[in-house]
Order: structure tokens, then C-alpha cells, then sequence
């Protein structure tokens, strides 16, 4: 109908083609319940209050639904703490694998989180005996920097390790980080904080306090004229240069390692590299340009969707049209620069072919047992997501009859096929921390001291008539812990002159393998021999890839961190580079940083880079802080400020904050305040009042005495009028026995007089007490009715024994509908 601005439909044109994204469909109070992508729909619930309750993002292309992504938010059910504020107590969520999750949440007074307690559902009863990512003992200055935080990392084998145990210390009289301590284990390929120095000084600032230097993760940084980083330099990686537009907006990012230049750039929603387009943003996704079946041009989009959570974090990244890869080694000399791509240790066991006439079949790998630069021969490592499936064979040939022999044994298989996936044996003593990220999950992968074991079992049905060598295939979980209902061997077949068998394939997959479910991580992939003084030879090593529409997943602490291995992806697509909250995740050279428009947060420690823009606005909160460290329901605005995800709250906070400017702006009074929601005169939101005596406050930002405490918190509540009547009232209590005169418990007495005027425009009161001890009180207060809003200021004059002190009060009352939001202040 007319004036409605809802969006029904979206739609982008490449070229001039339409292409329908989304389809949108709404309740009757405007909230987006339904929306329908040609990759998945997505489906909303909110609660009687408005707020959302739970995101179901479904594949109905199938006969069977299956979920891509499921979270539950709950307030005052289903966790410990119940919470009516729009604050979430926890929430339960799950990936492609079907595997749940839940986060249970705790606050301080200030609504920031202290503690995020992780549990996986198992056998019915939610525990954390196989994952646990909680993120523990999260305190905080009185500005908000955060001063302590722990968090649990995934590791193998059993239970998770404190990947973090971090201290944070600042400069005195400072919001800027000097130097952060890890009391923790750094974990293998984890993404967690790395105790790179530990010297009083470990970040340093520019003039407009800008970070430029970070001796942990070893970079410097320098700054153009926005504050934005024109350039980053990791020791011993290389160099990252930035270009922007004058709005602030990234025109190129250039890497430099070593003389090796990658340069991306950015036209708006065009993502380049190397002057190839990877893909158009979109507002759901992005189109991803293919080529077609018989060239290498790209002469197609395919679309991919972005299943976000409640804070806007990309959850999964999922494709309308799934591509299935098929990787094949020959062997050949004129394959070797393709297959060499994918395939690992080509070179090493690349021989002729026995038995073989045909000139472009004379090349097969020979596999010595024992050797153990040749017992392992052609490798490929895959990232896989749930509903992937694969089917893989090989041919082998051996010469003669095999008799029983030496073997070698599956512990130098698995030496020897790190060093094949890490290309050779190049790495030997390097630290694992100090790995390239790639060699560092392999490291994780193969490192497991049961492996060896599991390895074994896998073969023990080996038949012992024929060598023992096989086209072996490892799938692990996002521990990095192999999971032997998946994986298997297949040995080769009889051999002698009756020339080369294969070996049939064996597939892999949804509905293949019991209740197995591919998770978010690797398999690997590979032939063996490991019978001593006998040579077996393979070739047409032959893997199909069939993908699922499930690309990338990803899950994340609370201040942005990532939870490792679950964000694995398909290796052969652009990444997709847009994360947390929405934002760009820059991991070039292992730097770890989410680009906002206007700052740059580190999510290894929970703050900006950058100096908020916005300070002068949130002087009550630290310039460095991310989201006011309510990072449960609250969202950054391009880094400029906390934004609650409960638009209710927002829109009465906007009212308030309208109606307390223009009282700031006549009425020049300090203190602090509380925000208070009523509805038909019930509370139905805790009031927190923040009140500091006005010596207090100068003190501690003057910093005369160090160990000043700073600010108390006490409850309070305004008591709403009914309504306001339209007479004038005196009343006088002077000498009256009734309520003119108090003696309290030590004797000391008080007389009162009060007068108080009630007018159709508001109130006017004043009082005066003489108490026995020597203290003379003289109080006024005033209350005007503006429209909806009722104004509230008081002032009282106290003097006692020649010491005369001011205490000074005012609030402010806003009507949304049937709810009442109260604002005030104190000193």
C-alpha cells in the first residue's frame, strides 16, 4: 500500500541481468520473519517483548530439510541467570554438523559480560567434557578497560587447556594498554593470544593515540591523516600498505613478502586480486564469477548467502549451486604443473611406469618401503564441511610373489608424510608457533601421539599374501583428533605378471558411513608402503570432490575471537573475508584484526586500536573499549559506538537522551545516572543509579590519591504521579508533635517545616530542618510537565557545625505508550 518502505524483494543486475537474491516476508509489527534465497531460507522468532529468540537458516532443496545454522536466544529461561532487560542469559546454537552448542552469560552491574560459560550438548546432558570455549574471570577498570580475562581453547587429546590467561596493564592516568601477560599455553594453530615479549612496555602510540606498535605480535603500524593504518609491518612476513578514498573507504591493499607483491583492490562491491575478480558483494552475500565447463574464462556468477547470527556475525557462508572438484595425478611430465598444485610429493616418487608402451602413460609412482623419503608417496590435504561426500581409487602394481617381510610401521608413515605435506623435511626443530598457518595445522593434524595407533587399527584386517601398501584416507574433527569411523585403508590387490589392478573406489559421504557426519575440518589423503625390500608402484590416483552447499562455517568468542578449525572452508574459493559483526577479518601475515569503518579492533585482546571519534559523547567509557563491553547485545556502529540489538530500547533511549540534552543544556549539574523502564507504573526493568559525592569525583580524575575508589552504586527509584492536581496546597508542620519534630537513636532531635504548591503546569516544594546536633537543612524542588515528559530537579543546602555542603538531584520522565523510562542524575 502506499508509504510502505518495506523491502519485498532484492535483486541485482550484472550486465544487465536481473537476478532475484531474497524474497522478504514480515509480521505485522514490520520484523523480518521469513527470508527466502535460492541457497537457503532463513526464519525469524521474536517474543512478546519484540525481542528475537531464534534464526533457523534451512536447505528445503532437499526432500529431507537439513539446518545450515540454528541459534536460540533466551532472557529469563533456560540459564541460571533470568535477566529482563534485554540482556540475553544465554544461547544455544548449531552448525552443519548438527552438533549443539550453548553459551551461558553473566554481567556486572553495568550490563558488561564477566563470564561466558560453554557447554556441548552429549548424551542429553549439556557438559564440556569434548569442547570448551569459555571465556572466564572477565573484569574491569572503572572506565571499562578490561583488566583480566580467560579463555578455554580445543586441543588434543580430552579436555581443552587456558589457551588465555591474560593481565592487562595500563599507563597511569591512561585508557592505553602498555603491556599484556599470558599465564596460558599457547595451543597449536589456536588463534589465541601469543606472549610474543614480557617488558613493561609493549604497545606504544602516536600523538592522536593511535597504537603503532604491538611487541607481541611483533608489528608496527603508521597512520594517515583519518587514523586509519596506511601501513603494517610484521617482523620477519612482511609489509601491508592500505589506500583509501577520502571518505575512508579501502581502494587497494598491498601485500609485500619478501618482493612478492599481492595487491586487492576494492570499487565498491568489486573485490580484485591480482587484477582477477574474486566477487560482488551483495546484501546478502556475494555473486562468486565461475568459468564454465570447457574454458578457463569466467563467464558465470554463482551466488553464495551469508547466514548471520543475532549480532550480525557471519555464522555459514552457503552457495546456491555446489561444484564438485575432481583431482586426478597421472603422473605424467606434462601434468606436473597442474597436478603439482594440489598434489603433494609428486616429484619424489615420480618413475617409469612398469609394463607401460604408451607414451603418455610412462610415469607412475614407486614406493619403497623403509625409505623414508619414499615410503610415502602422493599426498593432497582437503578441507571438508558437512554433507560433503567423496570416492577415491587408485591403480597399484608389484612385481612377484609377496612374501611375509619387515615392515616399516605406522609411526615413520605418519613422520614421513608430515615431512611430504610440509615439503620436506625443511622444518625440522622449527617451533610449532612459529609455522606458517598451514604447516601448523598439519603439525596439529599428525601430531597426536595416538595416531600411530589408530593408524594401525584402521589396517588390521590387512591380508598378509600381499604387500602391505594402501591408498589411505584420514578424516579428523575440528579437534584435530582423527575419527576412525570415517577414515579407512584400502590395500592393494594381487599383483605379479598379471600387470596393474585397481583398486576400487570407496565412497564417502552422507548415508556411507553409519551416523558419521564430515565436520568442519581436513582429510588426508594418501599411498603407502610400508613392506620393507618390496616395491609397489601407483598411479591415476583419482579423488571427486562432491561439495555440499555449505562453504565456510564459523563460531566465535565473545569479543570476536575465533573458535579454530570450525571456520575450515573449501580451499579452491576466494575466503570469504567479511566475519564479526559483519566486518572485514584482515589475517594477512597473521596480523588478526576486524577493519570497522573508523577503527580497527583486536580481537585477541578485546579493544581498538584507535581512539574512539565519539569519546567527547561516552566520557563514562574507556576511548579503546569495544562496544561498552556488552558484547552480547550491544553491536558496534562502524566503530563508532554501542548500539542495543533490542530496537524497543533503543527508540526509548533516543527519546531520553533527546529530553536530557536539552535539561544539560539549561541546568549545569555533575553526578551520574540510571536508565529505569516502567510499564503502567510497574517497574519491570532492575534501576541502577550511579552516585558519587562530588570530592570523590575529583579526586580520582585528578589523581591526588592513587588508592581513591572512585564511584559507588546504589539502587534508586523515582516514584511516577498518578496525576497532578489542579489546586494550589499549602502545608505547614512547624512544632507539631504529629511529624514536625524526630528524635533518633542517639537523642538528637530534628524539626521540619514543608511547604509544597501543586499547580496545573507542575510542583513546587521546599523544606526547612534544625537538628539538635547543629546541622541545618534547606531543600527546594521543582517538577514541570512537558508533553509527554515530566522534569524533576531538587537542591538541598546543608550546614553543619560551620561546614556547609550542596546536594543536587534531577531526572527526567519519558511515556512510549503504557511504559514509563525514567533518566537521572545525582551528586
Amino acid at each position: 500500500g502506499g508509504g510502505n518502505t518495506l523491502v519485498g524483494k532484492l535483486e541485482q543486475k550484472i550486465n544487465g541481468n536481473p537476478f532475484n537474491i531474497a524474497n522478504y516476508s514480515y509480521d505485522h509489527l514490520n520484523r523480518v520473519v521469513v527470508k527466502d534465497g535460492r541457497a537457503c531460507m532463513t526464519l525469524n522468532e521474536y517474543n512478546i517483548r519484540g525481542f528475537l529468540t531464534h534464526i533457523a537458516a534451512e536447505d528445503h532443496s532437499q526432500p529431507t530439510i537439513s539446518r545450515f545454522f540454528d541459534e536460540r536466544l533466551r532472557y529469563e529461561w533456560g540459564f541460571r541467570d533470568k535477566h529482563y532487560n534485554g540482556n540475553i542469559a544465554g544461547i544455544t546454537w548449531s552448525g552443519g554438523d548438527g552438533k549443539k552448542h550453548a553459551y551461558g552469560y553473566t554481567y556486572d552491574s553495568l550490563d558488561r559480560l564477566t563470564h561466558a560459560e560453554h557447554r556441548h550438548l552429549s548424551g542429553g546432558n549439556w557438559v564440556n567434557t569434548d569442547w570448551n570455549y569459555t571465556a572466564s574471570n572477565i573484569s574491569y577498570d572503572l572506565n571499562g578497560n578490561i583488566k583480566t580475562m580467560n579463555q578455554k581453547g580445543g586441543s588434543y587429546p580430552g579436555a581443552a587447556q587456558n589457551m588465555d590467561i591474560l593481565s592487562y596493564q595500563y599507563g597511569s592516568n591512561s585508557n592505553q594498554l602498555q603491556s599484556v601477560e599470558d599465564a596460558g599455553t599457547a595451543i597449536n594453530g589456536l588463534p589465541d593470544f601469543r606472549n610474543g615479549v614480557s617488558q613493561a612496555i609493549e604497545y606504544t602510540y602516536d600523538q592522536n593515540g593511535n597504537m603503532t606498535r604491538d611487541d607481541n605480535k611483533g608489528l608496527t603500524v603508521s597512520y594517515n591523516h583519518l587514523n586509519k593504518p596506511a601501513a603494517i609491518t610484521v617482523t620477519g612476513k612482511g609489509s601491508i600498505y592500505y589506500t583509501y578514498d577520502a571518505g575512508g573507504n579501502l581502494l587497494r591493499k598491498k601485500l609485500d613478502s619478501a618482493g612478492v607483491i599481492t595487491l586487492y583492490d576494492y570499487f565498491g562491491n568489486f573485490v580484485y586480486k591480482s587484477d582477477v575478480l574474486q566477487y560482488i558483494t551483495n546484501e546478502e552475500g556475494r555473486a562468486r564469477p565461475i568459468a564454465n565447463d570447457t574454458t578457463a574464462h569466467l563467464t558465470r556468477f554463482v551466488y553464495d548467502y551469508f547466514v548471520k547470527d543475532h549480532l550480525g556475525n557471519v555464522r555459514s557462508t552457503v552457495t546456491a549451486e555446489p561444484i564438485n572438484r575432481d583431482y586426478l595425478a597421472r603422473h605424467e611430465m606434462a601434468t606436473a604443473g597442474v597436478e603439482q598444485l594440489v598434489f603433494d610429493n609428486i616429484p619424489n616418487v615420480r618413475e617409469s611406469k612398469p609394463g607401460s608402451t604408451n607414451p603418455d602413460d610412462g610415469m607412475a609412482a614407486r614406493l619403497e618401503g623403509g625409505n623414508p623419503n619414499t615410503q610415502v608417496g602422493t599426498a593432497i590435504m582437503l578441507k571438508v564441511m558437512p554433507g560433503d561426500k567423496f570416492e577415491i581409487s587408485a591403480d597399484s602394481y608389484y612385481e612377484g610373489e609377496n612374501q611375509t617381510q619387515e615392515e616399516s610401521g605406522a609411526g615413520p608413515i605418519i613422520s614421513s608424510l608430515m615431512n611430504a605435506l610440509m615439503g620436506g623435511g625443511t622444518y625440522a626443530g622449527t617451533p610449532v608457533s612459529e609455522l606458517p598457518d598451514n604447516l601448523k595445522t598439519i603439525s596439529g593434524l599428525l601430531s597426536n601421539p595416538v595416531l600411530p595407533e589408530q593408524l594401525r587399527g584402521l589396517q588390521s584386517n590387512d591380508n598378509p599374501m600381499v604387500p602391505k601398501a594402501h591408498i589411505n584416507y584420514l578424516f579428523f574433527d575440528s579437534k584435530m583428533q582423527l575419527v576412525t569411523g570415517l577414515s579407512g585403508s584400502i590395500q592393494v590387490q594381487g599383483g605379479g605378471p598379471s600387470g596393474w589392478h585397481n583398486s576400487g573406489s570407496v565412497t564417502i559421504g552422507p548415508g556411507t558411513v553409519g551416523n558419521n557426519v564430515i565436520q568442519p575440518s581436513y582429510v588426508i589423503i594418501y599411498i603407502d608402503n610400508q613392506t620393507i625390500g618390496k616395491n609397489v608402484w601407483f598411479d591415476n590416483m583419482r579423488v571427486e570432490h562432491y561439495t555440499s552447499k555449505l562453504l565456510e562455517e564459523d563460531h566465535y568468542y565473545p569479543f570476536g575471537l575465533t573458535i579454530h578449525l570450525e571456520q575450515a572452508g573449501q580451499s579452491n574459493l576466494p575466503r570469504n573475508d567479511i566475519k564479526f559483526q559483519g566486518q572485514r577479518h584482515d589475517n594477512d601475515f597473521g596480523i588478526n584484526i576486524y577493519s570497522f569503518k573508523y577503527r580497527e579492533h583486536d580481537p585477541t585482546i578485546g579493544r581498538f586500536w584507535q581512539v574512539d571519534p565519539l569519546s567527547e559523547k561516552y566520557v563514562h567509557n574507556s576511548t579503546y573499549a569495544f562496544s561498552e563491553n556488552k558484547v552480547t547485545s550491544h553491536i558496534e556502529l562502524e566503530g563508532l559506538e554501542s548500539f542495543s540489538i533490542q530496537p524497543e530500547i533503543n527508540q526509548a533511549w533516543r527519546e531520553l537522551k533527546a529530553n536530557f540534552q536539552n535539561l544539560a543544556n539549561s541546568v549545569n549539574i555533575g553526578g551520574s545516572a540510571y536508565v529505569e523502564m516502567k510499564e503502567d507504573g510497574k517497574s519491570i526493568k532492575p534501576t541502577v543509579t550511579v552516585k558519587t559525592n562530588a570530592g570523590d569525583w575529583m579526586n580520582y580524575l585528578t589523581h591526588t590519591n592513587t588508592n581513591q575508589g572512585g564511584p559507588s552504586f546504589f539502587k534508586f527509584d523515582f516514584s511516577v504521579e498518578s496525576s497532578v492536581e489542579k489546586k494550589a496546597e499549602v502545608k505547614t508542620l512547624i512544632g507539631s508533635a504529629a511529624g514536625g519534630v524526630q528524635i533518633n537513636q542517639k537523642g538528637e532531635t530534628t524539626v521540619t517545616a514543608e511547604a509544597s504548591i501543586k499547580t496545573p503546569g507542575g510542583n513546587l516544594g521546599a523544606s526547612v530542618s534544625q537538628s539538635s546536633n547543629g546541622t541545618t537543612t534547606v531543600s527546594g524542588n521543582i517538577s514541570v510537565e512537558m508533553g509527554s515528559a515530566t522534569v524533576k530537579a531538587e537542591a538541598s543546602v546543608v550546614n553543619k557545625q560551620n561546614a556547609v555542603g550542596l546536594v543536587s538531584g534531577f531526572g527526567v520522565e519519558q511515556k512510549v505508550g503504557t511504559r514509563t523510562f525514567g533518566f537521572g542524575a545525582s551528586a
